[in-house]
């Protein structure tokens, strides 16, 4: 659909230049997938090469080591398979009823809410015991869901048009980290990507990516920390502008709830973000 609507699809690599080349050039598309999960090999990566289409992976460190925590899936997980829920959170235990299709939505939308917008020991404190209740080891849905560093590194080396860039060490929500961690979030995993995979690493996803997760200090360490992009969740097109900041690009969402054409046309299209600031300053 982009190359019938004449759009080019481009490199992570490319989109300084492009930006650079004013508003009457031609138009451009990146495509990005987060988390490093193995599905984007299996399935992804042969139609982007059958398309000879450039895309970017975001991998996090821990994950591929076969560690960490997809607290999100874990949540998913325990909500699907119960018919009432009890969550400790720092002010008390929350229960909530799960026996309806309806009420598992509501209830992930409230818990998944509550765990983002506090602490990140609220957060992993609350998961740990759901997982322990339910008998989840989150370890176990890591190595199944997310690719290892062998794995990367055969992707790397069969697919030319693939840039690889950091999604942090251990996907924290940044804006919950103090100063250091932050710093060793951002700075640190591009070092050890690029140890592991042997390539430079120049562009970095924030994990969430939301305004409540990424702001103002983390896009100053990814731009001092070397990498050239740095992309959010914040939905939009990228302005032709000199205003526009790398460090801070938004993205357009393509997901399970976008999959009929005129949806896609209309996301594509930019009319759905003209309220928005495309041209987003740090």
């Amino acid at each position: 659909m982009l190359r019938r609507q004449n759009v080019d699809i481009i490199s992570l690599d490319d989109v300084p230049l492009r930006l650079s080349e004013g508003p009457l050039a031609r138009p451009f598309a990146v495509l990005t997938f987060d988390d490093g999960y193995r599905d984007n090999i299996e399935y992804a990566a042969p139609v982007l090469r059958d398309l000879g289409a450039p895309w970017t992976l975001y991998v996090v460190d821990e994950f591929a080591n076969g560690r960490g925590s997809l607290w999100w899936l874990d949540l998913e997980r325990a909500i699907s398979t119960s018919e009432e829920l009890s969550v400790t959170f720092d002010d008390g235990v929350q229960k909530y009823l799960t026996r309806t299709v309806r009420q598992k939505h509501t209830a992930f939308r409230a818990i998944h809410r509550r765990l983002k917008a506090g602490p990140e020991q609220q957060l992993h404190g609350a998961m740990d015991e759901l997982r322990r209740d339910l008998g989840f080891n989150p370890e176990k849905r890591v190595r199944e869901y997310c690719a290892d560093w062998s794995e990367l590194r055969a992707l790397a080396e069969r697919h030319p048009n693939l840039t690889i860039g950091s999604h942090t060490l251990t996907h924290p929500i940044l804006s919950r980290c103090d100063a250091r961690k932050a710093e060793a979030e951002i700075a640190g995993s591009k070092d050890v990507i690029e140890a592991r995979l042997g390539r430079p690493v120049r562009h970095i996803s924030f994990p969430h990516g939301d305004v409540a997760s990424a702001g103002a200090r983390e896009f100053r360490l990814s731009r001092e920390s070397g990498y050239e992009t740095a992309v959010t969740t914040q939905p939009g097109h990228i302005s032709k502008s000199s205003t526009t900041d790398l460090w801070c690009l938004p993205r357009v969402s393509i997901n399970g709830f976008h999959q009929t054409e005129n949806a896609l046309k209309a996301l594509l299209s930019g009319a759905a973000f003209l309220p928005l600031s495309v041209g987003r300053r740090s």
